[in-house]
Order: structure tokens, then sequence, then C-alpha cells
């Protein structure tokens, strides 16, 4: 599991139970501060990880794009952590990266068709919640 998604399940746990006092969320948030991009956005998987041994899924590009994964909900922990601005234009890149089948693309080499099958329909339904999340929050773009 890359650090990524280490801190966004930290940070959702924490969430859950109440637990945003916890030292732990400090770290996180400075490990968020110093990798985000000039957007404000962090990659799924950084760059450095293709120096190392790694799933084929797990390969970066060099420079890549922030998802909304940090924030799939204006409720959520994450949402705390972005400008509306920024949210807005991850937003608009999420409602532009659907596809003309109506579904949206894995954001990761497939290893198999079946695989990407499987994942682009869990993708599809993330997509579409945090778009309709954030349209009855009133931002726009969804």
């Amino acid at each position: 599991m890359n650090d990524s998604v280490k801190g966004a399940v930290a940070l959702k746990i924490l969430d859950l139970v109440d637990g945003f006092d916890d030292p732990m969320v400090e770290g996180v948030c400075d490990w968020l501060e110093q990798t985000a991009d000039a957007t404000g956005g962090v990659p799924f998987v950084l760059p450095s990880a293709n120096d190392y041994p790694h799933a084929p899924w797990c390969e970066a590009p060099p420079e890549p794009p922030p998802p909304l994964d940090w924030a799939p909900a204006p409720t959520g922990f994450g949402h705390r952590l972005f400008t509306r601005d920024q949210l807005n234009e991850g937003l608009t890149a999420l409602a532009n990266a659907q596809r003309d089948d109506g579904g949206w693309p894995i954001k990761w080499p497939a290893i198999s068709p079946g695989v990407e099958l499987e994942w682009r329909g869990r993708v599809t339904i993330d997509a579409l919640l945090t778009l309709r999340a954030y349209a009855m929050a009133g931002y726009g773009a969804a």
C-alpha cells in the first residue's frame, strides 16, 4: 500500500471515530502539504515509486494528476484540505474524464481485461457519487 493510500485510510478512520485531535493527523497533513503539487492535489502514486519494484498498476506517470480521492464528498475529512477553486478544478477534470460509454477509466494499467471491467465499475460509481455529493452542496462543474 503506498503512502497516499495509507494516509487516506488513516484520515478516513480518524474521521469516522471523531479522532482528528490525534497527533497522527498533523503528520499526515504535513506530508500532504510537502507532497502536493501546485494545484494542491496529491497523486495516487508518486513518481518516486517507479524507482523500486512495484505492481504494474502502481506505475506513476512523470507528472501524475491529482485525484479527488482525498475529498470525495464535501462532508468528508479531505474537503477541508482544499480551496473551493481547487475542488471545482478537480470536479471539472473528473466530469471531463467520463468516457463515451458513460463510465470512467481506471487510473492504473490494467493487468487483464477482466480486472479493468471489474474496477471500471467501482471507479464509475465513485465518480458519480463524488459528482452528486458536490452538486448537492452547491459546487460548480458537477
